[in-house]
């Protein structure tokens, strides 16, 4: 059995696939970068925003720094040592959360 692969659905007995859209809550349709921390939430960087999954919520970040619409589009993420979360927007600079 090769599974099969839906929106959602079964891919095997160890595997389950669901997708998450814009209805869902996600900023944006596309992920650009996917990082996941110590603490085992994902990160997504998506053009929409910074947004944080838990394995059930998915939650728009906000900062002063991405607030404008042309600053929201993240492009890459990176987490250093510290735990803090690096963000690099389209509009150019890098970004530091410390959540």
């Amino acid at each position: 059995d090769s599974g099969h692969c839906a929106e959602t659905g079964s891919l095997s007995d160890d595997f389950f696939v669901q997708s998450w859209r814009t209805d869902d809550g996600l900023p944006g349709n596309e992920v650009n970068d996917l990082v996941q921390d110590q603490n085992g939430y994902l990160w997504l960087a998506t053009i929409g925003g910074l947004v944080r999954f838990d394995g059930v919520t998915l939650k728009l970040i906000s900062s002063p720094v991405i607030a404008r619409v042309s600053a929201r589009n993240i492009r890459a993420l990176a987490q250093i040592a510290d735990s803090t979360l690096l963000m690099l927007p389209a509009i150019g600079g890098v970004v530091p959360l410390k959540e």
